[in-house]
């Protein structure tokens, strides 16, 4: 066997605080406005370089994903270093649910894959590299609070997190972001004005949570009603409720310990998943490595 070097990180998910969706675009994308908020609800990622790298990573609960292994075939591309790379995932974020899993996962496994070759590419160049294998993965290469612009994937200002506990609920249902974005109707396009708020109040330490808009969030209820009751569940221990991203899971937002942790118990005992905790600061993949 070769010599084999691997680490293990941290691949936390995200939540938006705000999501605008302010029109589509020639290439069928469509320009966004929204406040990421990065959660320490986090998978973990197993990344191994070296000749037996993909024998040596074959461990019990962790699994190869679409999104890594485009992450390290674009790396490989780029870089063309001797060594190989394998990563697998152990998932604790639930799939398809609006959490940015899957783009997480892949920003761990190109940032790892730089680490373990010694920084080959620049923070520059590996931000680009991530914006094309999604649009949400550039975030999760620092996370933090930031509003972001395009398709998701420029980072335009760093925004402090918010000190609260956010509660998580997801009915039991996986949403393809693709089917949202097709239901969605031009007459839910908005101008950004609410996220520009929350951002500037964000920014300011005293948080506008009125402004919470998800532009999403009516296609999402149609494909998928039991997010109406979510979200009812959650407001009957907190009125700052929302939808994440494309959805399924829904987040109320606390200001503190006890009664986020009494929601959260009182959900679960309802059936649904849940998951409380809270935001994580900006980050470096040193940072992430368990």
């Amino acid at each position: 066997m070769g010599s084999i070097v691997g680490l293990r990180f941290k691949s936390p998910a995200k939540i938006n605080l705000g999501l605008e969706v302010l029109r589509r675009r020639k290439d069928a994308f469509h320009d966004l406005s929204s406040i990421m908020l990065a959660v320490d609800l986090c998978d973990e990622v197993r990344v191994r370089s070296g000749s037996d790298a993909e024998t040596a990573n074959q461990h019990s609960g962790f699994s190869c994903s679409g999104l890594t292994d485009r992450a390290l075939h674009a790396y490989d591309k780029l870089v063309r270093i001797d060594a190989e790379f394998d990563a697998r995932v152990k998932k604790t974020i639930p799939i398809a649910s609006g959490l940015g899993g899957g783009s997480s996962n892949a920003a761990i496994v190109l940032a790892a894959a730089n680490l373990l070759s010694g920084h080959a590419l620049s923070e520059t160049e590996l931000v680009e590299v991530a914006g094309q294998i999604g649009s949400d993965v550039p975030f999760f290469l620092s996370g933090g609070c930031a509003l972001v612009s395009g398709r998701g994937e420029i980072r335009k200002h760093d925004l402090p997190p918010p000190n609260i506990w956010i509660v998580l609920a997801n009915p039991g249902v996986e949403l393809s972001t693709p089917d949202v974005f097709r239901e969605l109707d031009s007459s839910e396009f908005t101008s950004g004005a609410r996220t520009r708020v929350l951002a500037a109040s964000l920014a300011a330490g005293q948080p506008r949570w009125d402004h919470l808009h998800n532009g999403l969030q009516a296609a999402a209820e149609r494909l998928c009603p039991q997010i109406r009751e979510t979200l009812a569940a959650l407001r009957a221990h907190t009125p700052w409720t929302l939808l994440s991203g494309s959805g399924a899971t829904c987040f109320g937002i606390f200001e503190g310990e006890e009664s986020a942790l009494a929601a959260e118990k009182d959900l679960a005992c309802a059936g649904f998943w849940t998951w409380a905790g809270r935001p994580m600061d900006r980050w470096t993949i040193a940072d992430l490595r368990i």
